[in-house]
């Protein structure tokens, strides 16, 4: 938490990626405000936020990739 809250003070986008439905509860148990992070269930998902982010948009080519 205080890794968020320290990199959104130097200008970054934080996605964090794979908390657990466990994890997330203990986190609001102890009081974290969770809706104020930007969190992704997976690694995937948490790139494809990440190139929404950026403005990027991955698209598949047709035929063999050289």
């Amino acid at each position: 938490v205080k890794t968020v809250d320290a990199s959104r003070l130097m200008g970054a986008s934080v996605i964090i990626t794979g908390l657990s439905p466990e994890i997330a509860q203990t986190l609001v148990t102890i009081g974290v405000d969770l809706s104020k992070m930007n969190t992704i269930g997976d690694l995937q998902g948490g790139l494809e936020e990440a190139e929404r982010l950026l403005g990027y948009a991955v698209t598949r080519q047709d035929g063999p990739v050289t």
